[in-house]
């Protein structure tokens, strides 16, 4: 997280999802998070290459995560394994 990044709330809801364990509350997290992705975009204010790079490596993480938790549910596993955060 480097200060040239002007809107962390998208960074924020990204982590919030990242430590999530249930399933489905994780897909309600990931979709926040995604939403606030999307609208830093669209914004392109003060966006810098590295925070550009960032946003799109969320969506990233935040897709397997996505696939990760409806594998889950559709399998009736309660839990989704613990991950690392990395920035």
């Amino acid at each position: 997280m480097g200060d040239e990044i002007t809107d962390p709330k998208w960074r924020q809801l990204c982590e919030l999802a990242l430590l999530e364990m249930d399933p489905a509350e994780l897909l309600q997290k990931i979709a926040a998070a995604r939403s606030a992705i999307l609208d830093r975009i669209e914004e392109r204010v003060g966006q810098t290459n590295k925070e550009q790079t960032a946003l799109r490596d969320a969506l990233g993480t935040l897709s397997r995560l996505q696939k990760l938790a409806m594998s889950k549910m559709q399998t009736g596993t309660s839990k989704v394994p613990v991950r690392r955060i990395t920035t």
